[in-house]
């Protein structure tokens, strides 16, 4: 796929080809993009969810890392919906 977003337009007069490149691979991604919606039987639709724990604590600790991980995914997720079509350059 690499190949296909480079060739699509020389980068021979471009001033960063690394952001042009980058806000290609942004585009192709957001139009590529799953429309399936995510499952609930997956932590931030990685991590397949724990069920059936019989142990209070257990179910405790893992419902404590369940909440860190989707508060860090959500974190990510507005991270880069606020970065799109940005270069490298500019979030420096």
């Amino acid at each position: 796929m690499s190949a296909k977003l480079v060739a699509a337009r020389p980068l021979d007069d471009a001033k960063d080809p690394a952001g042009v490149t980058h806000a290609r691979v942004c585009r192709w991604i957001d139009t590529s993009a799953s429309t399936r919606r995510t499952s609930t039987a997956f932590i931030a639709g990685l991590i397949p969810r724990a069920t059936g724990i019989r142990y209070l604590d257990v179910a405790w600790a893992l419902d404590e890392r369940l909440e860190a991980m989707q508060q860090g995914h959500a974190s990510l997720q507005s991270a880069l919906s606020s970065n799109a079509g940005r270069g490298y350059a500019d979030l420096a």
